[in-house]
């Protein structure tokens, strides 16, 4: 997965790290966002291709499930994604 951002400041540095660091399939994992932009309007979570069809999870003022949410996914507000 990967967190697609548009417009991003040319300045911004979007880190994605992993809670724990090595999963097992099958085993939650929380996908933590740092420094996401104050003024970002929406991101997304996709499985494969970015490609909205693909989308788990959007955020735009309000959350959105995508095609691909299979109820186990939690969308945060800074961007983070547990799975």
């Amino acid at each position: 997965s990967l967190l697609a951002c548009w417009l991003l400041p040319t300045t911004a540095r979007v880190t994605i790290e992993s809670f724990p660091p090595h999963v097992v399939e099958g085993e939650n994992v929380l996908l933590r966002v740092d420094n996401m932009p104050e003024n970002l309007l929406v991101f997304g979570w996709y499985r494969g291709m970015t490609n909205l069809r693909h989308a788990i999870a959007l955020h735009y003022s309000l959350t959105a499930k995508g095609l691909n949410h299979s109820g186990r996914e939690t969308l945060y507000i800074n961007g983070s994604l547990w799975i």
